[in-house]
């Protein structure tokens, strides 16, 4: 589990939490990188090699020769303009899925893993009428979570048959709406369940974990 967790005086660091199978509880988080300016929203490839995060309003990536190496201390950054909900991968790390600092989804693709990144695209069946800072995209890219909206309904879930369709209507997912704060919601982690992060009440942004029946 990636996220990030910030200090007002250092900015913020890139952390990292394991468990032994997804029944075990979360490890204590350490650091995975120590970047000294403000960095926010992880997103690690499926292959574990590449690593995603926010600096300013730009992308920054780091990578590495294989899973059991450190992630190197040099980036490549500004990348291309992003909000500070970041970017979400395709399952074959193909497309890249994000919100531009205006709020408006859009977004890239690449012929492979060690290409450059494509222009900018509008996806089909999005408006930009719809202004959402979160954008996670499951594996397959035929489910898309919107949240952290202008305005209600706080997270969305839009759905299409085929990753070549456009997405359809808006899905509230009424059960988070019911509960003010919740944004940067990832659905396509473990089955039946959801993290997001909100306000807990202490001025800090908590990771939550949200089930369904």
């Amino acid at each position: 589990l990636y996220f990030y967790r910030e200090d007002y005086k250092d900015g913020a660091d890139i952390m990292v939490s394991a468990r032994a199978s997804t029944l075990s509880p979360w490890g204590t988080p350490g650091i995975a990188r120590d970047i000294p300016t403000s960095v926010y929203s992880p997103e690690v490839s499926p292959d574990g090699l590449e690593l995603y995060f926010v600096s300013g309003q730009a992308v920054g990536r780091v990578t590495r020769p294989s899973r059991s190496s450190a992630w190197p201390t040099s980036a490549t950054n500004d990348l291309w303009p992003v909000g500070t909900g970041g970017i979400a991968l395709s399952g074959d790390a193909l497309a890249a899925y994000y919100a531009t600092p205006t709020m408006q989804v859009r977004r890239r693709r690449r012929p492979s893993s060690t290409s450059s990144w494509g222009a900018e695209e509008e996806v089909p069946g999005v408006s930009d009428s719809m202004r959402y800072r979160f954008v996670t995209v499951d594996a397959a890219e035929r489910q898309l979570v919107l949240s952290g909206g202008e305005t209600p309904p706080a997270v969305v879930l839009m759905v299409r048959a085929d990753a070549g369709d456009a997405f359809g209507e808006l899905l509230e997912l009424t059960t988070l709406t019911e509960v003010p704060a919740f944004e940067g919601c990832d659905m396509f982690g473990p089955p039946d369940a959801m993290y997001c992060h909100r306000d807990a009440g202490d001025g800090d942004l908590d990771i939550f974990l949200v089930g369904r029946l």
